[in-house]
């Protein structure tokens, strides 16, 4: 208490004290100050609240070779796609929230009688249809599908290996068909 009594006890010029002051400072704006001040504040909240529709960045992803894949649904968790194998070929489904880029995860819930699986975000309660479709906001994007692309073998990297081109969208119904 005596260091806080001396550091008190010293005279500070009017208003210099660091802690409190005899006259109270008024706050004066310029009417230019105040819209500026108005305007910063309405885009700040309007641009801090919209849904970005945010993607991934682009490039290639190994999923591996094409005799190793089942036939049927399999999530890749290293690439963060869900890959579909069917009589018409390949899809790759993106597994990221397109709100902000958050690792979705596949959930069971109960619709009437039957239970159903849907992608959900833990940061921000975005909700998907396990075919990408938006179930429930803040997203307002449907997730992307992805091209694939077969490689023949050379330059380092195994024949028939399946990559996906993260960036190049393709329709849901697109298939890389297989013989």
């Amino acid at each position: 208490m005596g260091a806080l009594t001396s550091f008190t006890s010293r005279s500070f010029p009017l208003g210099s004290f660091p802690f409190r002051s005899s006259r109270s400072p008024s706050l004066q704006f310029s009417p230019v100050a105040a819209i500026f001040l108005i305007f910063w504040l309405f885009l700040s909240f309007s641009l801090g609240c919209k849904d970005q529709g945010r993607e991934r960045p682009y490039g290639y992803s190994r999923l591996g070779n094409i005799n190793d894949l089942p036939i049927g649904e399999k999530y890749l968790p290293q690439a963060l796609i869900y890959l579909r194998r069917d009589e018409k070929g390949f899809s790759a489904m993106s597994t990221l929230c397109t709100f902000d880029l958050s690792k979705l995860h596949l959930k069971s819930i109960k619709q009437g009688q039957k239970e159903v699986e849907i992608w959900v975000s833990k940061f921000n309660q975005s909700q998907y249809a396990k075919n990408g479709d938006v179930l429930k906001s803040p997203s307002k994007h449907s997730l992307p599908y992805y091209q694939l692309e077969i490689a023949a073998g050379g330059a380092g990297s195994a024949a028939d290996t399946l990559y996906v081109k993260i960036g190049s969208q393709v329709s849901k119904e697109w298939r890389l068909a297989i013989n």
